[in-house]
């Protein structure tokens, strides 16, 4: 299947910040995967969450770049469709958590949109990279 430039390049993108994010996740580091997701865990459940959510991450961007080479893996699609929906909720969360805050002064208000335009940014990669069709 041929693929855009600007999507090829999302995708080896998304893939190596998925391959970080599962490493840094097994390191000890899972507060950089989901903050907002693991601050409502405690104890073993926390850990338990952050060492799947880092295999599966592991797991995408590894198949995410394979995927440029070969058919694919059939599994990489659920495993994003997952990051979505975590990442969507991870989104929402920070929004809600930091909203207030953001309206104290320019520099907050700031640091809340760069915050969130990320936030967006990898969901919408998320999104593109998991169409089928450019």
């Amino acid at each position: 299947m041929k693929h855009s430039t600007g999507r090829i390049v999302l995708q080896v993108a998304l893939s190596f910040l998925l391959f970080v994010l599962g490493i840094w996740g097994l390191w000890g580091g899972g507060e950089t995967l989901f903050p907002a997701i693991t601050s409502m865990l405690t104890g073993s459940m926390e850990r338990i969450a952050i060492i799947v959510i880092s295999i599966a991450a592991l797991i995408a961007g590894i198949s995410l770049i394979l995927q440029l080479f070969t058919r694919g893996i059939p599994l990489t699609d659920i495993i994003l469709l997952v990051f979505m929906i975590l990442w969507i909720i991870q989104i929402v969360i920070t929004v809600i958590a930091s909203i207030q805050g953001a309206f104290t002064g320019g520099a907050a208000f700031l640091s809340f949109l760069y915050t969130l335009s990320r936030q967006l940014l990898v969901l919408g990669a998320l999104i593109v990279v998991q169409k089928k069709v450019d």
